[in-house]
């Protein structure tokens, strides 16, 4: 069973115990196409122009995330099999390996020992 909280800054960036919360959007305007299928959105009007964020809000600084482990040896392969399981109770803006936002709850299974 395991606890960790902690707060990833940039170089440059001081510590704070809230964060700003930001909006990106393109600047522009779409006009509409007029087509068979009634009016549409032309997503091709305001490229080129500069992405620009807004703050939106404040959320906590700090991430924190708790999980548990059963490790187990397969006598034959010699070799530990892991079930893990975390929580992820204070996750606002932190993205996963493939950039999606975290998820709340999570199980893994592994072949091996951490490293």
């Amino acid at each position: 069973m395991c606890y960790d909280a902690g707060e990833v800054r940039d170089i440059g960036q001081s510590f704070s115990w809230k964060e700003p919360v930001t909006e990106r959007f393109q600047q522009g305007t779409l006009l509409p196409i007029i087509s068979d299928f009634g009016i549409i959105q032309n997503p091709l009007i305001g490229l080129g122009r500069p992405i620009e964020s807004r703050t939106i809000g404040e959320t906590s600084a700090f991430k924190t995330s708790t999980g548990a482990e059963i490790r187990f040896f397969m006598p034959v392969l010699n070799v530990p099999f892991r079930l893990i399981f975390a929580m992820n109770p204070q996750r606002g803006g932190v993205l996963d390996n493939n950039l999606n936002f975290e998820k709340r709850f999570k199980f893994r299974f592994a072949v091996g020992s951490t490293f």
